[in-house]
């Protein structure tokens, strides 16, 4: 099953917070649409710290990225070991999220023209092998650079 978390990061703790129509229309919405899921904010030093946790001496080699490529990464290891629901907050939700989980499904990819998938809204149950295929080609092109 896909746990009932939404994880999402801002550069402070204070975003939900905020008055801004895109905050109201997004993650506030998403959050009175779905009260049984747990929101799960990480700041941009959560995350840093989540991928040392994650990479450990391998940290090194996005260390020097931007927060915009380390996020990128960190919601490929959030989903793949947590699971859960990734979703950039500009994002706008109207429907529950229980609506669109239907009985055995455990990965949930919006596409492109079926070309490509989205990843400003990621869902899955932990452990997917997507996830764990897509952090290994990742860590592998910054590797081999």
């Amino acid at each position: 099953m896909i746990p009932k978390i939404i994880h999402i990061t801002w550069t402070s703790s204070d975003i939900l917070k905020s008055e801004s129509p895109l905050v109201k229309k997004g993650v506030q919405q998403m959050y009175d649409l779905n009260p049984d899921w747990k929101i799960e904010l990480s700041t941009d030093e959560d995350l840093d710290n989540y991928l040392k946790d994650c990479l450990g001496d391998s940290y090194s080699v996005v260390a020097d990225l931007s927060v915009i490529e380390k996020c990128d990464l960190w919601r490929l290891f959030k989903i793949y070991r947590e699971g859960g629901l990734y979703i950039d907050l500009d994002r706008l939700v109207n429907i529950p999220l229980n609506d669109i989980i239907k009985n055995g499904v455990k990965c949930i990819l919006p596409t492109y023209r079926d070309i490509d998938f989205s990843h400003d809204f990621m869902m899955s149950d932990k452990g997917n092998p997507i996830f764990e295929k897509a952090i290994s080609l990742v860590m592998n092109r910054r590797i081999s650079g």
